[in-house]
């Protein structure tokens, strides 16, 4: 599942043709890749541009990689590869649906995830009476570091 799940989320960054309003810019100079130079700083698992983008500000980068174990399986493919993939997952796929982070990251110290590649949390930022009346401050705070973020798929039956 966690193919399937990293396949979607870069394939409207890999091929912004084929995701209806997908895609980003891969130059240098851009507001984009100052704001992801900056996530980069703050948050394990933010993708800066160098990461995003190839040489010579190319579409698919230097992290040509097919995860799988939850992200302690590594193996690079291709972009023809990657394509493949993901047009397989979507001949597959009836339903996707991601639910939020449990709570903000100023709440719960979370640093392996970027807030701008998710949805907003169930619990926001700034509201730390709430998160302590829910007795999500009694947690320690490595639970909300490790794979937390819990999707619903829905797949169809392969065609023989």
């Amino acid at each position: 599942m966690i193919v399937v799940i990293n396949l979607l989320r870069t394939q409207e960054a890999k091929d912004p043709n084929l995701i209806h309003g997908g895609g980003h810019s891969c130059f240098r100079d851009s507001d984009e890749s100052r704001i992801r130079s900056k996530r980069k700083k703050f948050w394990e698992k933010a993708v800066d541009i160098d990461e995003l983008c190839g040489p010579n500000e190319a579409w698919w980068g230097v992290r040509g990689f097919m995860r799988d174990n939850f992200n302690h399986s590594n193996k690079p493919i291709s972009y023809e590869e990657h394509f493949q993939n993901s047009r397989f997952i979507e001949s597959i796929l009836d339903v996707y649906w991601e639910l939020p982070p449990v709570a903000g990251p100023s709440l719960t110290h979370q640093t392996r995830y970027d807030p701008a590649r998710t949805t907003s949390p169930i619990v926001e930022d700034g509201r730390y009476g709430l998160f302590q009346r829910l007795g999500l401050g009694r947690l320690e705070t490595s639970v909300f570091n490790g794979y937390t973020q819990m999707v619903y798929l829905q797949i169809s039956e392969q065609e023989s």
